[in-house]
């Protein structure tokens, strides 16, 4: 009852409000977070005892619950760094469940009135994790940076962009010839273009790079020497990726 009152978008600080909160020791006037968290192929019920845990282990006042399938925390953090020590002992608390658990993390917000919107930041965190790469564990807002501005683009305005299209026409270009021009690319841009690196990682001879390359120009008709075109199509890239992990869902 208490986080679904709390994560109301009309919160008002009443003192029912405040009495239910003071049963997990919280202030509602006290910066607070919330990390949502998915447990995959884990038991919810489990997983929310190890949230608890995690905030008596670092001695922070939180409110746990389930919604929507997934546990929801409500953390008091005084400092920022709080959000991610909250974070790093929710996995120690985990590690031994079946299934590695996923984090998203809101941003610090000054008091409880504000918890709707860091909700919906833990969310789209939590959404975005797999854009990051790796086998990353947690995503926090503060982080997502232009992840977060293509998040909220519609889907027509990316379909609208050069460099979108550019990156559809190496995807053909892969699929009907049997190409890695697409993922070179990714790679290339992913080391900053540092030739010797992106050929290391894709375990190629360096000519095979440099060739490959010249192919990606001529096709998209781009410059990978000029700063501003690699931006755009990184971000691009991003962009796909992102896309396509929601499509996956």
């Amino acid at each position: 009852r208490v986080i679904s009152r709390l994560l109301s978008a009309n919160l008002t600080l009443d003192n029912t409000l405040r009495e239910d909160a003071a049963q997990f020791r919280m202030r509602l006037e006290a910066p607070h977070a919330v990390v949502v968290a998915d447990p995959g192929a884990n038991d919810a019920h489990v997983l929310g005892m190890a949230a608890r845990t995690a905030a008596r282990y670092l001695g922070l006042p939180a409110a746990v619950g389930e919604r929507a399938g997934r546990v929801v925390v409500l953390v008091e953090c005084t400092r920022a760094q709080l959000v991610d020590d909250y974070c790093q002992r929710f996995l120690v608390e985990t590690r031994l469940l079946d299934d590695p658990i996923h984090l998203g993390a809101s941003a610090r917000h000054n008091d409880a009135v504000t918890l709707h919107h860091a909700y919906e930041q833990a969310l789209e965190s939590l959404t975005l994790l797999p854009t990051l790469g790796g086998d990353r564990q947690v995503a926090h807002f503060d982080e997502l940076g232009l992840l977060h501005w293509l998040h909220a683009l519609p889907p027509d305005t990316f379909a609208e962009n050069a460099y979108a299209r550019h990156l559809q026409h190496l995807d053909e270009h892969d699929r009907t010839r049997g190409g890695e021009l697409l993922h070179t690319l990714d790679v290339f841009l992913e080391c900053d273009g540092n030739g010797v690196r992106a050929a290391e990682r894709l375990i190629v001879h360096r000519h095979t790079l440099k060739y490959r390359l010249h192919r990606i120009e001529h096709i998209c008709g781009v410059d990978l020497s000029d700063p501003f075109c690699k931006l755009n199509l990184r971000t691009a890239l991003l962009s796909r990726r992102m896309r396509d992990g929601h499509r996956g869902d």
